[in-house]
C-alpha cells in the first residue's frame, strides 16, 4: 500500500524553493497525479491521509482567508468542515481523473491522536 500524506494547513505556504510558482498543496496534488498513473503503482492500494488538521483549524480560527491563496476557493465559508472537504474532493477527483487501474482510494482527514510517552 502507498499512504499518501498530504499536508492540507500549507495552503499559505505558497511557494517551494524549487517551484517558486507552485503553491504547496498543489505540488501534494501534482505528486498525488504522478502516483495514481503510474504504471508500475498500478497494483497497489492507496491510502491519502490529509494530515496537519490541527494547524489547518488554527489558520481558520485565527482568519486566515483561504480564498487569498487559492482563488478557485472562491466564496466557499471559510470554515474548518467547508475547507477540509474542499481539499479531500479535490483529491478524490484527481484520484479518478488518473488512475489507471480502478483502485480503492481510502481518504482520511486526521491528525491522528497522538499516544502520550511517559
Amino acid at each position: 500500500a502507498i499512504i499518501f500524506l498530504a499536508p492540507i494547513s500549507a495552503f499559505d505556504q505558497v511557494y517551494l524553493e524549487e517551484d517558486p510558482r507552485t503553491n504547496r498543496v498543489d505540488d501534494s496534488l501534482q505528486l498525488f497525479t504522478a502516483i495514481c498513473s503510474n504504471k508500475l503503482l498500478k497494483n497497489s492500494h492507496l491510502v491519502l491521509m490529509l494530515n496537519k488538521t490541527d494547524l489547518l483549524k488554527k489558520k481558520l480560527e485565527d482568519g486566515v482567508k483561504v480564498r487569498k491563496y487559492i482563488t478557485s476557493y472562491g466564496d466557499r465559508p471559510n470554515t474548518f468542515a467547508d475547507v477540509s472537504e474542499y481539499f479531500r474532493a479535490h483529491f478524490i477527483q484527481v484520484h479518478k481523473r488518473n488512475d489507471i487501474s480502478r483502485r480503492a482510494l481510502y481518504a482520511v482527514c486526521a491528525p491522528l491522536p497522538m499516544p502520550q510517552v511517559t
